[in-house]
């Protein structure tokens, strides 16, 4: 988590501890996809197929992270092709920018609209028809919703509640889970 998302990935089904890692070390654990872990004082140790690597765990206390992550039973949701999904985000953000761009969601008729603007390059637009269910625009970093959207294989579960509301980001099979915050439009 870094105030904006936060990351949540379960490794395998039976949890052997709770652990916060840094950002860094997160990306490198879902690279490797490990096989087995275990948690040693202040490291965590991950392996797969003879490679294995040690991460730092995170000092301090951090709050707790269940606290953060809105109630899904409260939320509108939709579950979406991944790879579409990433997409269409790809494609209209793929103008460069200066500043940091906003990506603007809305699903106004049943299909997903994405639409960025930027002073300097101009607008893009795409279009995802899947029946979506109405959603509000929302304001969210293109970035970190990628980001989300790469650690979901196949399918992703959208869950939002409102435009200033956190968007929950799942895997279909329920072993990921992301929280990125809006952006105000």
């Amino acid at each position: 988590t870094d105030g904006h998302r936060l990351h949540m990935a379960t490794l395998g089904e039976e949890s052997a501890a709770d652990c916060t890692l840094h950002r860094r070390g997160l990306g490198a654990v879902l690279a490797l996809d490990p096989a087995e872990y275990a948690v040693d004082g202040r490291r965590a140790w991950f392996r797969r197929s003879g490679r294995a690597f040690c991460v730092r765990l995170a000092e301090g206390n951090f709050p707790d992270y269940r606290k953060v992550i809105p109630n899904p039973a409260a939320m509108t949701s939709w579950q979406a092709e991944t790879a579409a999904l990433l997409a269409s985000i790809d494609a209209v953000c793929a103008l460069p920018s200066r500043g940091e761009r906003t990506l603007k969601l809305a699903a106004p008729a049943g299909s997903l609209l994405l639409d960025t603007s930027d002073v300097d390059v101009g607008d893009a637009h795409a279009e995802l028809g899947e029946d979506w269910p109405v959603m509000p625009q929302i304001g969210m970093n293109p970035d970190y919703l990628r980001q989300a959207l790469r650690q979901c294989s196949d399918k992703a579960v959208l869950r939002w509640r409102d435009s200033l509301s956190p968007m929950l980001v799942e895997a279909g099979d329920g072993m990921f889970t992301a929280v990125c915050m809006p952006m105000r439009i």
